[in-house]
């Protein structure tokens, strides 16, 4: 297949391989053989099997729950409070268990919604210490786990009130 690379993003890339370029998103580049799925088709069956709303649920609900274990933890036993990404995927494990409406989300759909929860972390991280990008959050991703109690549960509060 020959592509007219003129009508993709400026930017170096693999066609099918990169977000925000209209050509990538636009058609179909999906590997013959080698398994491989362009952005334009993950896009599509991420919608289609994952819809948006029950994403934001989920979002929400984790991020909720977040906060509210990282205020409890502050006052009875902050030196307790395990690594973020192990609450969340507790909490996430918990959450489709005990909710009818995320009681089907797969592996993989967790995986997205804890993604998704990590990045609002990182951005509100970003907003409270009024650092350039969130790429200082996520050149260490330990760094919020070194962070106080009461300074955790803060930033996820505030992940959380973006919705």
């Amino acid at each position: 297949m020959t592509l007219d690379m003129r009508a993709h993003a400026d930017y170096p890339h693999v066609p099918g391989t990169l977000y925000d370029c209209r050509a990538c998103e636009a058609q179909c580049h999906c590997g013959d053989d080698d398994g491989f799925i362009c952005i334009a088709c993950a896009e599509h069956e991420e919608t289609r099997v994952f819809p948006e709303a029950t994403a934001e649920r989920a979002l929400a609900a984790l991020l909720e729950h977040t906060a509210e274990v990282y205020a409890a933890a502050a006052a009875r036993a902050p030196a307790a409070v395990r690594p973020c990404r192990a609450v969340l995927d507790t909490l996430l494990t918990r959450l489709r268990t005990t909710r009818p409406d995320l009681a089907g989300l797969t592996r993989e759909e967790a995986a997205m919604v804890r993604g998704s929860a990590e990045d609002a972390i990182a951005l509100a991280t970003t907003q409270e210490y009024g650092w350039d990008s969130a790429a200082a959050y996520h050149a260490d991703p330990g760094w919020f786990d070194t962070q106080p109690v009461p300074t955790r549960a803060r930033i996820v509060r505030r992940a959380l009130a973006q919705f």
